[in-house]
């Protein structure tokens, strides 16, 4: 997004489905190319205990 910088929530949400997409894509061919998964219950767990902090962090961050 800091390339294409992105005006209002529509061209944001546009450049997050990209970025989306691309990461989707590059997580295939990984697999594709090892034959093994690249999210096991493992790091899911972390990702979703990451996802969950940085969520608590941008609402504990908002001022009112």
């Amino acid at each position: 997004s800091k390339k294409k910088v992105p005006q209002g929530l529509m061209q944001n949400k546009q450049i997050a489905r990209e970025g989306g997409t691309v990461a989707g894509v590059a997580r295939a061919e990984i697999e594709r190319q090892t034959g093994k998964s690249v999210v096991t219950s493992a790091n899911a767990r972390g990702l979703r205990a990451s996802k969950n902090s940085s969520v608590k962090r941008l609402i504990g961050g908002k001022k009112k």
